[in-house]
């Protein structure tokens, strides 16, 4: 008998007991820390640059008026506003603001690593992941496909695992970072720094770092699913396309299962259909109305589960995990041999 093999999909929701917010609400973030975060992307600036303060004041102005066109505008995320905007200079702006506001709520989210016990889904997933270090076999065989920027669950992992077998934080970190995990619209990341005797981990993005981790984040305009399939590079398609063909179970989270958003994974719409025939998928709707429900389960290929209505990450991923805990027949072996 064998494994089942996993792919747990995450969208925004996935992150947000995590202090992540959702699109609306990093929205109302820009507003709120607009002049902390737009000094964050004027510092990228130096000094010593000719014209620097003109420099300075055009950025300024530039990145208040589209906040305030953001806002103004009342598209439910920067996504869908950057994707009907004519001014081609507001992707940098989003870009450059996105980083700023994801790289400050990392940071919080690294200080308070340590400080009380993990909770949620993510502490669940490092959990079930070492149930089998007893028999020396390595974790279960899932794949991580995420369009978060944000590293927390990265962050968490390599914290639990320091925690629970006394390794350094640069080991614990590299686990982290060597498990299968795709950010496939980008990470803000940037240096990665350790403080073993005060149990602490810190992201930090000096000078042109942080112009350089905006450079790389993906942002898809959901009114065009040909045009999500352009944003997502080769590469990435080629691993979801893979991960997907490959999975026996999948669990959405914190992103909804829906045709429409099979061009964010970069798939063709008209021939993704069939890469979900014969899986078991589990997905989150939290926030969707009944007739979006109603909708959605109709548009579900023949052989995939029911979609579940008002599902929260928890209750998915205890159905994915509960999918996946059927032992090969060398493993039920091992363990019976312990016994």
């Amino acid at each position: 008998m064998n494994s089942p093999r996993g792919l747990i999909i995450l969208g925004a929701g996935a992150s947000r007991e995590y202090g992540f917010p959702l699109g609306t609400e990093l929205i109302d973030e820009l507003q709120a820390q607009q002049s902390e975060l737009i000094g964050d992307v004027v510092g990228i600036l130096h000094p010593s640059e000719s014209h620097y303060r003109m420099l300075a004041e055009r950025r300024t102005d530039h990145l208040r008026q589209f906040i305030a066109d953001l806002a103004q505008s009342g598209r439910p995320s920067i996504d869908d506003f950057i994707g009907r905007h004519k001014d081609p200079n507001y992707r940098q702006a989003a870009r450059l603001l996105v980083a700023a506001a994801i790289h400050r709520t990392q940071r919080a989210f690294a200080a308070g690593l340590g400080s009380g016990r993990p909770k949620g889904w993510y502490a669940e997933l490092f959990n079930w992941l070492h149930l089998d270090a007893a028999t020396g076999e390595p974790p279960q065989h899932v794949r991580i496909i995420t369009f978060n920027y944000d590293l927390s669950l990265e962050l968490q992992i390599a914290s639990m695992r320091r925690a629970s077998l006394g390794e350094s934080w640069q080991n614990a970190w590299a686990y982290a970072c060597a498990l299968d995990i795709a950010h496939v619209h980008g990470s803000v990341c940037g240096e990665v720094e350790f403080e073993d005797q005060g149990r602490k981990i810190e992201t930090r993005l000096r000078g042109r770092g942080l112009e350089e981790c905006a450079s790389k984040l993906r942002l898809v305009c959901p009114r065009n699913a040909d045009k999500h399939t352009r944003e997502v590079d080769q590469e990435s398609r080629d691993v979801i396309t893979r991960w997907i063909t490959e999975a026996d179970v999948i669990a959405f989270l914190g992103y909804g299962f829906h045709p429409s958003n099979n061009g964010t994974l970069g798939l063709d719409p008209k021939q993704s259909s069939l890469l979900w025939n014969r899986k078991q998928i589990a997905t989150t709707s939290v926030g969707w109305t009944s007739s979006e429900e109603h909708r959605i389960k109709g548009l579900l290929p023949p052989g995939l589960s029911p979609v579940s209505p008002g599902w929260g990450c928890d209750p998915a991923f205890e159905w994915f995990r509960h999918k996946m805990m059927v032992p090969t027949a060398a493993r039920s072996a091992k363990l019976a041999r312990m016994r």
